[in-house]
């Protein structure tokens, strides 16, 4: 079917479902999405199109992601069309410029860990788009309201999960020499914090992953976090930081991290988190 010329089918915006956690209400579109949606589906489908393939930022017909995914979500009860397809390549285009690079700029060196990331994120965003076209998938509302901050948090959860399957094969300790390797000392944060050298025993280096496994999911993500490189907090605002992935204070993330050593301190000398 040729989308070209054809008005949009919708015409009034329906609004989001999944409800706010902490508040209890349903999410909202910001009034300047909306407005901007309105404006769109009163053009042709071939119009939208061409304004959603534009990457320039700056360009004034620009058409923001949270709109994006709206319009993908919109052709949920029809059968795939040039048009959709057009606005999905886009969306994905969008979610790949912002994920970790892959690759070198030379193109001549692939990055295996970033790779993973990419590849990861784009999948468990694929998946939710593929629900979404069988039955209303919630958690894409709040793409839809905040796409920077949906993404930033899907990815620190595809990071969360390649760091810990990395890690799981790495050895703990030299092979010759049987010290405990730099990367554990840093994974279980544990060195400065606590200072003892009976956690670098044989028996508690057996234990380290257990321990950072063990933690609350909050904490783990947040020492894991710490792990990949990202800062708790960051005065450049283009920074992916770990109180703004997880969208907490950096007095809390502080306080989640040093609760998590002290919880990995008691795993390592008692055996078990409380």
């Amino acid at each position: 079917m040729n989308s070209t010329g054809q008005a949009h089918p919708e015409t009034v915006l329906s609004p989001l479902r999944k409800k706010n956690a902490k508040t209890g209400e349903l999410y909202r579109r910001f009034e300047k999405i909306e407005t901007f949606l309105n404006q769109l589906l009163a053009l042709s489908r071939e119009a939208i199109v061409l304004r959603c393939e534009i990457d320039d930022e700056s360009n004034a017909d620009f058409v923001p992601s949270e709109c994006l995914v709206h319009l993908v979500r919109s052709c949920r009860d029809e059968q795939p069309t040039s048009y959709f397809e057009r606005l999905y390549i886009a969306l994905m285009k969008r979610i790949l410029l912002r994920l970790p690079p892959a690759e070198s700029k030379d193109h001549k060196r692939l990055y295996l860990k970033e790779s993973r990331i990419q590849e990861g994120a784009i999948d468990s965003f694929q998946e939710l788009l593929a629900l979404d076209r069988t039955t209303y998938e919630e958690r894409l509302d709040f793409w839809e309201v905040a796409f920077g901050m949906a993404l930033k948090k899907l990815t620190v959860t595809i990071q969360d999960k390649v760091w810990r399957e990395t890690n799981r094969s790495k050895p703990l300790e030299h092979p010759e020499t049987g010290e405990i390797l730099a990367h554990v000392v840093e994974a279980a944060g544990i060195s400065d914090p606590f200072g003892n050298e009976e956690l670098f025993k044989k028996d508690y280096r057996e234990q380290l992953p257990a321990a950072i496994n063990s933690l609350a999911p909050d904490k783990r993500r947040i020492i894991n976090m710490c792990l990949e490189g990202f800062p708790i907090d960051s005065i450049d605002p283009n920074v992916v930081t770990i109180s703004k992935a997880l969208n907490l204070s950096e007095k809390t993330v502080r306080t989640k991290k040093k609760e998590g050593l002290a919880a990995m301190k008691k795993f390592l000398e008692k055996g078990d988190i409380q």
